[in-house]
């Protein structure tokens, strides 16, 4: 929902309706969620989506948002699309991963997944 002076991010058809807002005012977005599960605070520095043929996909609506330090046990929030430009349905939901301050890849089956397409790539060679 565009407000006056800047957007209002809501979620959920329910709340839209009993709100009242019409379709034309609505503007789909894509939250992606990073969640620190250790006991130190971390930096990641960027987050992006690996592509099924190897390589990845960096995302323009996230570049502005990293790096940022997330602190312990704690979650933040990214969102794609809320200037617009994105449409439902339009990015894969899955194999998203961040990279911290340490250059490691997280989730750890994302890290290893990477790891052993290299290996397989170079062994080919």
């Amino acid at each position: 929902m565009r407000g006056q002076d800047r957007s209002l991010i809501l979620r959920g058809e329910d709340t839209l309706k009993t709100m009242g807002i019409p379709d034309r005012a609505r503007t789909p977005i894509l939250e992606v969620t990073i969640r620190n599960r250790g006991r130190r605070a971390a930096e990641i520095k960027s987050v992006n989506q690996a592509r099924s043929g190897g390589g990845m996909f960096v995302f323009g609506d996230l570049l502005p948002q990293v790096p940022f330090e997330i602190p312990a046990e704690r979650t933040k929030v990214l969102a794609m699309g809320a200037e617009g430009g994105y449409q439902h349905g339009e990015i894969a939901l899955k194999r998203f991963f961040a990279l911290d301050g340490a250059d490691r890849i997280h989730p750890l089956r994302e890290r290893f997944r990477q790891k052993l397409r290299r290996a397989v790539r170079l062994g080919r060679k």
